[in-house]
């Protein structure tokens, strides 16, 4: 599989500098889990993750596009250790002017080999809160996800998650906005086996508004 060149990244942040920056900032996404509402229309985010190996690939990237007010999908490649490219799509069936959503959706879709998680899922985004309840079925067991996001002020966002299964963690962590377009998510995974062991995470995202 061809290796992504980093040499590229400074032409690519060029272009993304001369691009609109998102116009507010908005939370799309928990610490672990993909939440309703579906990416913003028209909005790229470009992200840079690192993590513990016990959690999954320690270095990845993802490009996560919304292409109707209903509708995302996801691409992320991981560096190593197998450079895997992986798709996730969302849709939208519910989008209330309340903040309820109901989304279901596809995920972690290996481009080379296998097949999709499934996910189905409601929350509600109104306010400060975001409630966040559903299922992803692995193939071999439907495993339950919750999560909980705060918003403390215009920078900050409090975020707690959980999905079931002996290989999975629940969460701790938050989202600080740098900028309105740049943000930084820094967070702790506690593993539901064992001991209960910590493992640290952090994403750094960059948005755009490409189009309306």
């Amino acid at each position: 599989m061809k290796r992504f060149q980093l040499a590229s990244c400074p032409i690519l942040l060029g272009i993304l500098c001369a691009l609109k920056p998102q116009a507010h900032a908005d939370v799309i996404g928990l610490n672990q889990i993909p939440t309703p509402p579906t990416h913003p229309k028209g909005v790229l985010s470009i992200t840079l993750q690192a993590q513990d190996a016990h959690i999954g690939t320690p270095w990845q990237t993802q490009f996560e596009l919304g292409l109707t007010k209903n509708f995302s999908i996801d691409w992320f490649h991981n560096f190593t250790p197998t450079q895997e490219d992986l798709i996730n799509f969302q849709y939208a069936l519910v989008q209330l002017k309340t903040g309820f959503t109901v989304t279901t959706g596809l995920l972690n879709w290996p481009i080379s080999h296998g097949g999709p998680q499934e996910l189905f899922e409601f929350g509600t985004n109104a306010g400060r809160q975001q409630w966040v309840l559903g299922a992803i079925y692995t193939g071999h067991s439907t495993e339950p996800i919750v999560g909980f996001g705060y918003q403390i002020s215009s920078h900050f966002t409090l975020m707690l998650d959980h999905q079931g299964g002996g290989e999975n963690a629940s969460t701790i962590g938050g989202t600080y906005y740098l900028t309105p377009n740049l943000s930084l998510n820094p967070a702790v995974y506690i593993s539901n086996h064992g001991h209960h062991r910590l493992f640290p995470y952090a994403v750094i995202t960059w948005s755009v508004q490409l189009f309306k």
